[in-house]
């Protein structure tokens, strides 16, 4: 009794086996060319769930109906680092609908794609850098740049178009390594030439125009924008800066501060008294000086300043009074 019931189990489980086995095998998806008159192809991506696959051991299938139509698994692809299908579909009869499955290999099944292609004779679909897209779900659309600035630099402007960046920035920064910071449609990724760009990680050289590509999760997209950048018009009328300082150490007007102090880090800061007598002088200004000279604080009464920049055509000058 014990016996039978052992051996039931065992053959039970070389079933079950064999099922899953079955299961997880490749489809034995196979197309005679020689039956068609036509054929077109395609360069494709794979995605399942979100994820693109990667693996040779999985393919893609190209149907009319149940009739398979073509056939590729996928390869690694040097240039564009990473792996595609490149598919032939055959057809005696131009306009018939193709649909897709993908075998996915690490889950061992089959998926059926919602996405449809119109045959078209001796038709091209996709490239290694614009593949064309087989996913279920259908991957995102969109490829607009939404915002951009720079990390490493004060962005005093900033207009986005359909096809055109056009910001400002200080009119003593430096263009050529500015590193931009950007937001795009979901999934997209943005492009200069064909290497991708992460944002807020690499510097770029901004003196001239560039042309900058955005290209859609789906690869479907490939929009391009001209980025401009250029200095921003500065007037002494930019300039702000307080005129009182208490040098209390209630936490107001402690010091003397100037509006935006970074973009005048090549300016040269003097404070003077009446007589002429420089008490202060820097290249740039940290918004630090509380009224003091040597260590001693100053008698309070009214106080001067002078900014100017290293090539000494922009002056500022204006009083600051102390307080006690």
């Amino acid at each position: 009794m014990f016996m039978t019931l052992v051996r039931h189990l065992s053959i039970l489980l070389l079933l079950l086996g064999l099922v899953h086995l079955a299961c997880a095998q490749a489809p034995n998806w196979a197309v005679t060319a020689s039956n068609y008159q036509y054929s077109m192809t395609v360069t494709a991506f794979l995605n399942v769930n979100g994820t693109t696959l990667d693996s040779e051991q999985d393919r893609v299938g190209a149907f009319v109906g149940n009739e398979v139509r073509g056939v590729a698994h996928l390869q690694w692809v040097e240039s564009s680092g990473r792996y595609l299908a490149f598919l032939t579909i055959y057809a005696n009869q131009v306009g018939e609908t193709i649909q897709f499955k993908i075998y996915n290999s690490s889950s061992g099944a089959v998926v059926e794609v919602d996405k449809t292609l119109p045959f078209g004779l001796d038709e091209q679909r996709g490239n290694v850098f614009q593949a064309y897209s087989i996913a279920s779900p259908a991957l995102r659309t969109g490829a607009e740049i939404k915002e951009f600035s720079f990390a490493n630099a004060y962005t005093a402007a900033s207009t986005i178009s359909a096809s055109q960046v056009h910001l400002a920035v200080d009119y003593n920064q430096d263009l050529n390594a500015l590193v931009p910071e950007f937001t795009l449609s979901e999934g997209a990724g943005l492009y200069l030439g064909r290497e991708q760009l992460s944002s807020g990680s690499q510097p770029l050289d901004f003196t001239e125009t560039l042309q900058l590509e955005v290209l859609s999760e789906d690869e479907a997209t490939l929009r391009s924008y001209e980025v401009v950048v250029i200095h921003q018009a500065q007037s002494d009328a930019d300039f702000t800066a307080s005129n009182v300082v208490t040098a209390n150490g209630d936490g107001h007007n402690d010091t003397w501060r100037v509006l935006h102090a970074d973009r005048y880090r090549d300016f040269t800061f003097l404070i003077f008294d009446a007589n002429g007598r420089i008490l202060y002088e820097s290249v740039g200004y940290q918004n630090d000086w509380g009224g003091y000279y040597q260590g001693r604080r100053l008698d309070k009464g009214k106080y001067y300043y002078k900014v100017e920049s290293s090539d000494k055509s922009r002056v500022m000058t204006g009083h600051i009074l102390l307080v006690y």
